[in-house]
């Protein structure tokens, strides 16, 4: 009796060492038609404390899968993606098995929906999450359609930007139809799409020639009616009459005298030479290592596209005797970029747009070289930082290390700041948490313009003399 039980505890010791967790187990599509997204992608959590392998993904013939990672270690994160490519028409009821190799049952994923529409000319295959086109790239007319919701009134006049890789590589405006055309190769692109008198919308997605055309549903903006105040003509009359005319010529004289003295100080303080945007009189040089995340959550609802964006427009700005470093982090740790003066622009605006998703995340390690990066290179009496950009919070097991390194390097003028790309509400207060610890700020990064401006306002702030 006592083997019995020793072994047993031994199988769910094993059990529970080695599980892995699935962020969905029933993924529902609906009703499938024209304009129905059929990418998919949900993630694994190492939770045991074993490093784990996948022996393999079950999938039906319908679909086409890619994971960012087959080994996932303990606490680590893999991202499972595919491309449903129904047959045929009618209700559907799926199932995926998932094996590692430390589970003894395999993980079980359900799929359902009700296919309604066909595309004609088939469905793209699930690109895998490296993948850029490489030489010459061919081109497609792609179509775009922009309405409203619920009427599908269609609007004029919409803006349609495409961004590649941090960069705007289409701009378009709609025409009375509400339509436009345009000649694009094969890649991912992060659509971003607004109207006067509209909320805003915006797409990640891959684009091919069998992927070519997108329906943009924009939601009206909500105006509140403004309060009409009614006022009797008599009350007017009586407020006029409360106010002499002799007061009136008084307080007009005091005016223009007020005027002529502004005008006078204006001209005293204007200066011979009038300062530029990032002007070396008024802002100290900056030493900044920016630290990315490149776990596959960075690659979804364009929150690689928002950082690309804003730090290129950062590297705009930057003067010679600035200097920038990039880090990456995910599984492993890569400083893709020396420190490199400012000067450099295309060699740094290179490395930035090259940034891609990787799979799992180890941020003590990467925080631990950025820091030394930053060290390497410290100014003295400039501002020296490390700018973290995420979507997500460190693992529990590495908070207490963090924590520890990022209070020992304030101590020494290596300050932290947080760029919070399309973080959840408790992320963004963790975030805020480690930026205050490092006596930096948390930048909260939603919106691709504002977030843009927001980046340069921020460094500006944080290294005015």
């Amino acid at each position: 009796m006592k083997l019995f039980l020793t072994l047993l505890l031994v199988i769910i010791a094993t059990l529970v060492d080695a599980q892995i967790s699935v962020s969905e187990r029933v993924i529902n599509y609906g009703n499938i038609g024209p304009d129905t997204s059929l990418e998919k992608e949900i993630y694994l959590v190492n939770t045991g404390t074993k490093s784990s392998l996948l022996l393999t993904n079950d999938f039906p013939r319908d679909y086409a899968a890619h994971i960012s990672s087959k080994s996932v270690a303990p606490g680590d994160t893999v991202y499972l993606r595919w491309k449903f490519n129904p047959f045929s028409e009618g209700v559907f009821n799926d199932k995926i098995t998932i094996w590692f190799s430390t589970m003894n049952e395999p993980l079980e994923i359900k799929i359902k929906g009700n296919v309604k529409y066909i595309d004609p000319y088939g469905n793209p295959s699930c690109p895998n999450f490296n993948e850029r086109p490489a030489g010459h790239e061919k081109t497609f007319v792609t179509d775009f359609v922009v309405q409203e919701e619920g009427t599908k009134e269609r609007i004029k006049g919409a803006q349609i930007r495409l961004i590649d890789r941090g960069v705007v590589a289409v701009d378009l405006s709609t025409d009375r139809n509400g339509e436009r055309s345009a000649k694009l190769p094969i890649r991912y692109f992060y659509f971003l799409v607004e109207a006067e008198g509209y909320e805003s919308a915006e797409l990640y997605s891959y684009v091919n020639s069998k992927n070519h055309r997108f329906v943009f549903d924009l939601t009206p903006l909500l105006v509140p009616e403004p309060e009409v105040v009614i006022v009797e003509e008599e009350e007017i009359a009586e407020v006029i009459e409360e106010v002499p005319e002799e007061e009136l010529m008084e307080e007009e004289e005091e005016l223009e005298i007020a005027e002529e003295v502004k005008e006078e100080e204006l001209v005293e303080i204007m200066p011979d030479e009038p300062f530029s945007e990032f002007d070396s009189r008024v802002y100290k040089p900056n030493n900044i290592v920016f630290l990315v995340d490149v776990s596959g959550s960075m690659n979804q609802n364009g929150r690689m596209d928002i950082l690309k964006a804003s730090m290129i427009e950062l590297v705009a700005m930057m003067r010679p005797e600035d200097k920038i470093s990039l880090v990456s982090y995910a599984r492993n740790t890569n400083v893709l970029l020396e420190p490199t003066s400012g000067a450099n622009k295309e060699e740094i605006i290179s490395e930035i747009r090259a940034l891609s998703p990787q799979g799992a995340t180890n941020g003590e390690r990467g925080l631990k070289q950025a820091y030394s990066t930053a060290k390497s290179s410290f100014i003295s009496k400039g501002n020296n930082r490390v700018y973290i950009a995420t979507d997500g919070v460190f693992r529990v097991s590495e908070v207490e290390a963090i924590e520890k390194l990022v209070t020992k390097n304030s101590r020494r003028n290596i300050n932290l700041s947080v760029l919070g790309i399309k973080g959840t509400n408790f992320t963004k207060k963790k975030m805020a948490e480690l930026a205050d610890l490092g006596k930096g700020d948390f930048l909260d990064m939603e919106d691709f313009d504002k977030s843009t401006e927001g980046l340069k306002a921020l460094v500006k702030s944080q290294s005015k003399k």
